[in-house]
């Protein structure tokens, strides 16, 4: 009966991949880089400038914040972040 069994759980199929486990399988950069955006500390923040910053850096994502933005607490390594002062001047750049 136990070879019966374990005969038949090796016919069944695998289930088909999910899109989570497929996007997880794909190969993905280790993190984003801030070296060449650097030269945007000064720079007025704008989507423009944070769609160029992001594929500079070799960002996934990318977030222009104001000082009064709340902004969540889980690090990702994917993630460039533009922080801007008051004047929506970029004042550094993080990735994470």
């Amino acid at each position: 009966m136990l070879i019966a069994t374990c005969l038949l759980a090796g016919c069944s199929s695998p289930s088909p991949k999910t899109e989570t486990e497929t996007a997880a399988s794909q190969p993905r950069p280790e993190s984003c880089d801030t070296a060449p955006v650097q030269n945007l500390v000064g720079k007025p923040g704008s989507m423009e400038l944070r769609e160029q910053a992001r594929e500079r850096a070799g960002a996934q994502r990318a977030r222009l914040i104001g000082p009064n933005d709340m902004v969540t607490l889980d690090y990702d390594s994917q993630r460039l972040n533009l922080w801007m002062d008051a004047a929506g001047i970029v004042q550094r750049v993080n990735c994470g």
